[in-house]
Formats: structure tokens, sequence, C-alpha cells
């Protein structure tokens, strides 16, 4: 059975990165998942990060869902920012510069040794205020409800396994008091209310999908919680441990 290491947000941090995967464990069969916040940046910058994880990985490859801060724009076929030229048969978006980093697009459905995964992309920036659109934020970040109905017809009544989310369902944030007044003094109630649209996304997807297991980042602390039928486990970023910042998972089903 194939095993799944996944790994949160790491900002375009390079050596993070490169420290990551080197402590990553080298299981035999596995695949390589990272929930978003990536560093899919454009320029020079960017490039030089990519460059950077690509050489890391050898030849494993990494499968990215992407997070909210990314530069969207860039995020298609046949853009020239990362050179997407082709969709695997996975339907991950991949690139003849860096081929062994894969993106998903919005939504995504694939199997790994029988096993179905789900993913859904994208998460509201509760700092969106703090940025500037067209230079650091993007209106694309946003999951939808539409994209919930495609990915519930591109799961096709099938059960779902894993489900890779960048933001975290609204359920489990609330079950974990993530939101609370205490942690986010600095957060407008307009900036809590836009953060909390996108998490009711992610919510509506777990519970119309009901996954054993969703896997998430963005909110960088390391949680578990039982919502459902569904464990949600919660990633670290950059300024975590390594540990926190991954986990592996074997799939028993």
């Amino acid at each position: 059975m194939v095993t799944v290491i996944a790994f949160g947000d790491w900002h375009g941090n390079a050596l993070f990165a490169a420290d990551a995967l080197d402590a990553a464990p080298a299981e035999v069969d596995s695949r390589l998942i990272h929930v978003g916040d990536f560093g899919l940046w454009s320029g020079s910058s960017g490039e030089r990060y990519l460059r950077t994880v690509a050489e890391q990985l050898g030849e494993r490859t990494l499968y990215v869902i992407p997070g909210n801060h990314e530069y969207w724009p860039g995020l298609a076929l046949g853009n020239k920012t990362f050179g997407f030229s082709s969709v695997d048969a996975d339907g991950f978006l991949r690139s003849r510069r860096h081929p062994n980093i894969r993106i998903a697009p919005r939504t995504n459905v694939w199997e790994w040794d029988g096993a179905v995964f789900a993913s859904l992309a994208g998460a509201n920036s509760i700092d969106r205020d703090q940025r500037r659109e067209g230079v650091s934020w993007w209106p694309e970040e946003s999951p939808t409800i539409d994209d919930v109905e495609t990915l519930i017809g591109q799961v096709n009544g099938r059960g779902v396994d894993v489900f890779v989310t960048h933001d975290a369902p609204d359920d489990a944030i609330a079950h974990l008091n993530l939101y609370p007044a205490s942690r986010t003094p600095v957060w407008s109630p307009d900036a809590l209310a836009y953060a909390q649209e996108s998490a009711a996304v992610v919510g509506a997807a777990r519970s119309a999908l009901r996954p054993r297991l969703q896997i998430c980042g963005h909110h960088h602390v390391r949680r578990t919680c039982a919502v459902g039928a569904t464990r949600v486990e919660f990633l670290t970023d950059d300024m975590g441990t390594l540990r926190d910042n991954r986990i592996v998972v074997v799939p028993e089903w």
C-alpha cells in the first residue's frame, strides 16, 4: 500500500523546504503532498525556490495543492510563469522546467493504490487588507460553493479516503477554537468574516464527501480532531518544527 507524506505551509522558505524533504521518511513507495502556501511565486526569487525544491526532490515527485499565498494568475495550463505545459495522469499540472513538482487545479480527484484522494485548493487570506491586489493578493484565492459542486461531480459517488485542502473545515476550526478573540486581536470583524467564508466552503465539501481523513494547513498549528466521520489533521508551517510540519499516512482501507 502506498505511503503518503504530507507537508504544511513552507511560504517559499527554501532552507526549510530542503530540510523538510531531507528529513522525510524514505519509504520505498511513498507519495509526497504539500497542502499549500508552498511558494508558487513569480519572478527570479520564486524560480530559485522551485529549483531548490526540485533539486532536493531528486527522483521523487511532490504534489502541491495551492494555498492562498500563491501567484494564482500563473496557475493555469499554458501560462508562461511556471511553464505548465501538460496534465499528468492524476490531473496535476506539469511543467517541463520542474517536472517533479506537480500542481493541482482548484479541484481534483485521483487514486493511488486503490485509495481515493480529493483536493480543494485555495483559502481566504485573513490579512487581505494588508496586501496589495495583483502584487501580494489575488481574488482567485477563494474556493467557492461551485467548486464544491464540481468536486462532488468528480468524486461521482466514490468513497473518499483522503481529502487534502489548504484551509480547514469550519466545524474543525470551531471544535479547536482557532479563532477566539484572544488569538486574533489584530483582525477586524470583516477580516475574520472573510477568512471564515472559505472555511465554510471547505466545511461544506467535507460534509458532502465524508472522507476518512482530511489533511490541511493554513492555520499554522499542529492539531488533530474528529468531525463527523472525518479525522482532521492540521499541519504547522515553516515557523514550526519539521516534525509538526508533516504527517505520514499509510492507508489501511
